[in-house]
């Protein structure tokens, strides 16, 4: 399996100094941290923690060989409290993964315990060429 996900280095830069400047605003990205792994028969495990969401606040698609797991999630704002530190704030996500020829793509499996976002891809042998040879006549 192969994880392509381009990132400009503008991007990463500023990523760095948004953190280390300790602003907190709606417009701060989450990017849900991942694992993935392999484990013997041939399954490919990723693992994503997402703690506050609910599985119905969750879309997994699968397009071409590209695997998207997006979320949205609101945080609850009442006008009957008085915030004295307000930091959950509305987040969305998208990670994309790039998934390798040999993962069988009509066995993907996806489990949402505790946080914990698990999809299992299974690997399976690569098509093998068929080649025809044509006579010259």
């Amino acid at each position: 399996m192969t994880i392509l996900e381009y990132t400009p280095v503008e991007d990463i830069f500023d990523s760095l100094i948004d953190n280390f400047s300790n602003k907190n605003n709606e417009n701060e990205s989450f990017v849900p941290k991942m694992d993935i792994y392999e484990k013997e028969n041939n399954t490919v495990f990723i693992e994503m923690e997402l703690a506050g969401y609910k599985k119905e606040d969750l879309k997994i698609t699968l397009e071409e060989n590209v695997l998207s797991v997006s979320g949205k999630i609101s945080a609850e704002d009442s006008p009957d409290r008085t915030y004295y530190v307000k930091e959950r704030m509305d987040n969305e996500f998208v990670r994309k993964i790039n998934l390798a020829e040999d993962i069988d793509k009509e066995s993907i499996q996806a489990d949402f315990t505790n946080g914990l976002l698990t999809i299992k891809l299974t690997k399976i042998k690569p098509k093998e060429k068929n080649e025809k040879i044509i006579k010259v006549n």
